[in-house]
């Protein structure tokens, strides 16, 4: 019974409504169609793209043999209206000219007829074009191409007879729907009695199901060609006994035993469906060739059935034998998805399918394999379809995905977490955090996590999401990044604030608050601090002059203590280290960045963060009540003077002076700032001199270029108060960043004398045993008289190696006890030269504290005040207190 185009519509579409029936042609004029006659067309197959909203791409393929017979394919469609607006799809400009290709089927030293008239192998042309069209909204049409005639060579029935396909265009579908796609070419070939597998490669580009199944071809509207006695749109070809054509109806592969030389049409029709509701449907013509060969076609070897996880990579190994030995065989991967890899150049092949599936590819997806040999005349081909089961991400709790360790037990993996609160917003993400209701009670897991979408989130604190996403240690900050779906699901009241105090972070290094450190179990989570203390000033990073400072969640201050910082060396002292200490980064979550003063008390609730390396409070309520600093030093009195000493940090001018040497060759070279900054560094230090110092006497500095930036300073000092004069002095040392040691004296003092001290000592490296500059800065004697009641004195200003890679240098550390010493015996050896009295002041930038770290007592040795047991490293009491 013949069967119409529309009563098939009506039946798979019936939620539209049809109007009466018409069949409108689009006219010559329009698309200067040719009616279609005299040529062994193979097959047609009709698909569209959706260009936007309204604008379909029709592409329209067709197939014929090169036997001779005249080339008359044309564009020439025909639109049938089923439902809503009957306005005629208006053409945006003629079709395209028509791309011809020799579908490959030989070896490369013969040709078919399509390139060699000559020649007695049949070859097959695909002709491919398209027309863009513009389609009225809410309107439904099927696309069709009818013509004659199918090519002569077919032996299944169906030779000489018309052809007609059709698509269905369905324009109340939103978004905009494209139909299905293929990626191979429509020829197969195979031997008589091979077992054929061949894979109809179709694939849709809105990630829309797909259903296969072999149809009747047609001959026109409604009306099935005749097929040969036995032989029909579902058996098209003669086969075995048992071995009669299939198709997988969600794989689309096609199996089966040809038992004779013959030529068949193969119509297979492609179903689409979202939601589980159809959508639309093409029909693939397909041209099979079977003939008497002695080639057997390669095979690969089971399994075909796999199952993985969204977000996981998964590799399928590939085998593939050609019973030819001496055929070589190449893989291909025509769906484009996944990496196949070592694909050519062995018989047996022994290949690689790597894919790692999103989110979107949760169900079952098919990769079809094609092994081919390099037989001659033809090759052979066979298809076999890998069938990949992606299940859906797993669904976790974010204390399960924080876990109990520094990172995440599921980092790089796709996860999914659900009805969590919304706690913080960024301008990058946002943050989550358990429900009170769903708390694991568990102390060494956090609740919260930062979920990273790289722009502002749209909706609210409070809102209920689930998040679905990879889990990534960013530079050791748990969080989601990749996010596939954000859904706000709810409302719920944000939890309570762990509230950090004296107790929580735990100030004993040895019992820390998440069992491995302080802070890991509370990163993510919603936090509040009544009483919090800024403990150090703000850092500064390029290019933020103005960063994160350092806080406590009590009321004092921390500070550095006696010994080495825990753990220690064994039968010396410990320093806890502070843990309790962590950072404050205001600005993080959009406050106005400031300036914050250490000794600054505040309260806070925020969230917290890690980055470079440390935990951070990122504020969404912050109240500061500022420490005004700097403080000026008390004002001198009558008879008194006053001597000060001012790490000036890598002063350096605006002029690129030539390079110098140490005393032992080695390059001294500067750096060169912008006159802008130099100047901005002049008035800066110029205004803390005179205004916090108090404009001292006698300035010993440290990091200076050389003189004539001292000498620029005092110019400063005097051009901010002209009763402040300062005569600068400075001598070069070894430091091959050229900075060096120097004085700035007021005329209350005069100078008898200026002496730089230890410039060519010299120690062994432990770690190498070279010979090393002991004084990198040598230090600077400067001896003179106080005016006012001529008094004379002496200051020796320093500037010592600092601890940077004390806990792991032996080096490091010996050269500050050589240092240390070196200027003890300085001090020493200047009190001998002074008897009976001498007036020794020992200033400067010591890089040590008034104690010990541990490791050496630079202040203690220098003082003569030195406890052995207290350090790793001593050296002899150098100083006689009798003087």
């Amino acid at each position: 019974m013949a069967i119409s185009p529309i009563s098939k519509i009506q039946s798979n579409l019936n939620r539209h409504h049809l109007l009466p029936v018409q069949l409108i042609t689009i006219l010559l004029l329009l698309i200067y169609s040719l009616k279609v006659e005299a040529t062994h067309v193979f097959g047609v197959q009709i698909t569209y793209e959706c260009l936007n909203d309204t604008d379909k791409r029709i592409y329209l393929k067709a197939y014929r043999d090169c036997d001779g017979a005249a080339n008359t394919i044309n564009y020439n469609i025909t639109f049938q209206h089923v439902s809503g607006p009957m306005d005629l799809p208006v053409p945006l400009g003629p079709n395209s000219p028509f791309v011809i290709n020799e579908i490959p089927s030989t070896c490369p030293a013969v040709n078919t007829q399509c390139t060699d008239v000559m020649s007695s192998l049949t070859g097959i042309e695909e002709h491919l074009s398209y027309r863009d069209y513009s389609f009225t909204p809410g309107s439904v049409w099927i696309v069709s191409y009818n013509t004659c005639c199918l090519s002569g060579d077919f032996t299944n029935g169906s030779a000489n007879q018309g052809i007609y396909v059709e698509s269905l265009i369905d324009n109340t579908i939103v978004p905009c729907n494209s139909s299905p796609q293929f990626t191979n070419r429509e020829r197969f070939q195979s031997c008589v009695n091979e077992i054929v597998t061949y894979s109809v490669n179709a694939y849709d580009p809105d990630g829309d199901s797909l259903r296969y199944s072999l149809v009747d071809c047609l001959s026109s509207a409604g009306v099935p060609v005749t097929y040969n006695g036995g032989l029909s749109g579902t058996n098209p070809m003669s086969t075995a006994p048992g071995m009669e054509w299939t198709i997988d109806p969600l794989s689309g592969q096609i199996t089966g035993q040809p038992n004779m030389e013959q030529t068949g049409l193969i119509c297979v029709k492609v179903e689409e469906f979202r939601n589980n509701v159809k959508i639309g449907e093409i029909v693939r013509e397909i041209g099979f060739f079977v003939t008497t060969c002695a080639n057997l076609s390669p095979t690969i070897s089971a399994p075909f059935d796999f199952t993985t996880t969204a977000g996981e990579e998964i590799c399928i190994d590939i085998t593939a034998v050609d019973q030819d030995v001496a055929d070589i065989i190449s893989l291909s991967n025509p769906s484009g998805k996944g990496l196949l890899q070592n694909e050519t150049g062995s018989n047996p092949i022994n290949a690689q399918l790597c894919w790692t599936p999103t989110i979107n590819d949760i169900g079952v997806q098919y990769f079809p394999i094609e092994a081919t040999d390099d037989a001659c005349p033809y090759l052979g081909n066979n298809t076999y379809i890998y069938k990949v089961t992606v299940n859906p991400p797993p669904v976790l709790e974010i204390f399960e995905i924080q876990g109990s360790g520094l990172t995440s037990p599921y980092e790089g993996d796709l996860v999914t977490t659900v009805n969590n609160v919304v706690t913080a917003l960024s301008t990058d993400g946002f943050f989550i955090q358990t429900p009170s209701s769903r708390d694991d009670a568990d102390e060494s897991t956090s609740n919260g996590i930062f979920v990273f979408t790289g722009g502002l989130p749209l909706f609210n604190v409070g809102d209920l999401v689930d998040v679905t996403g990879s889990i990534e240690e960013f530079f050791g900050f748990t969080r989601f990044t990749s996010v596939s779906s954000v859904n706000v699901v709810g409302v719920d009241v944000v939890p309570a604030p762990v509230m950090l105090n004296s107790m929580i972070p735990s100030s004993d290094p040895g019992s820390p608050t998440c069992g491995i450190n302080n802070f890991e179990c509370l990163e993510g989570m919603y936090v509040e601090i009544v009483e919090g203390t800024v403990t150090g000033p703000n850092q500064r990073f390029n290019p933020d002059p103005i960063a994160e400072t350092y806080i406590v969640a009590t009321t004092s201050r921390t500070y550095i203590e006696p010994g080495i910082e825990f753990p220690g060396l064994p039968g010396l002292p410990v320093w806890d280290g502070n843990p309790e200490v962590f950072e404050l980064d205001p600005d993080r979550l959009g406050f106005p960045n400031r300036a914050i003063n250490a000794g600054s008390t505040f309260q806070a609730k925020g969230v917290i963060g890690f980055e470079f390396g440390g935990y951070e409070l990122w504020p969404i309520e912050l109240t500061i009540t500022d420490n005004s600093l700097p403080k000026p030093i008390r004002q001198r009195n009558n008879g008194e003077a006053t001597l000060a000493t001012l790490d000036l940090f890598r002063l350096f001018d605006d002029v690129d002076d030539p390079p110098s040497m140490d005393i032992q060759g080695n390059s001294r070279n500067d750096i060169v700032e912008s006159t802008a900054d130099y100047q901005r560094r002049l008035k800066k230090l110029a205004d803390y001199i005179l205004n916090v110092l108090d404009a001292p006497d006698l300035l010993a500095v440290q990091e200076a270029e050389k003189i004539e930036v001292l000498q620029d300073l005092a110019a400063e000092i005097s051009s901010l108060d002209p009763g402040v004069s300062y005569t600068a002095y400075l001598e070069e040392g070894n430091d091959l960043g050229t900075i060096d040691i120097g004085f700035m004296v007021r005329p209350s003092i005069q100078v008898n004398n200026l002496t730089q001290l230890g410039n060519d000592e010299t120690f062994i490296d432990p770690e190498d045993n070279s010979i090393d500059v002991l004084h990198d800065r040598p230090p600077l004697l400067l001896e003179g008289t106080f005016k006012s009641n001529n008094i004379p004195f002496a200051a020796l200003g320093v500037h010592n190696r600092p601890r940077s890679g004390i806990e792991t240098s032996e080096r490091v550390r010996t050269k500050r006890l050589l240092q240390a010493q070196s200027i003890a015996q300085m001090a020493q050896d200047y009190q001998l030269s002074k008897q009976p009295y001498a007036y020794l002041t020992v200033l400067g930038d010591f890089n040590a504290t008034e104690f010990t770290d541990g490791y050496v007592d630079v202040l203690g040795q220098i003082t003569g005040e030195i406890d052995p047991n207290m350090n790793l490293l001593n050296g002899p009491d150098l100083v006689d207190h009798s003087y």
